[in-house]
């Protein structure tokens, strides 16, 4: 019980921290949705296809890990404080 309540404040806590850096960061994540579009359309002659892909890859990655620790630490705080 006192396990699920310590591993829900650090899931929080990471999720909150991760998302502070995924707000501060937002220009980033603008700039590579833009490199994308122009990869798309075909007028991205001057961007590297692999970095835009790894960009992507991070931020799928990134705001994928803020919803699952935001869930699963609010789901290990109800669970320990019943």
């Amino acid at each position: 019980m006192k396990l699920k309540f310590i591993l829900s404040f650090f899931a929080l806590l990471a999720s909150v921290l991760l998302a502070g850096v995924a707000l501060l960061t937002l220009p980033s994540l603008f700039n590579t949705l833009k490199n994308t579009f122009s990869l798309i359309t075909g007028n991205g002659e001057n961007v590297e296809a692999d970095k835009v892909i790894g960009w992507l890859i991070y931020w799928f990655t990134h705001i994928s890990m803020v919803v699952v620790l935001w869930v699963y630490g609010r789901k290990w705080l109800k669970e320990s404080r019943t």
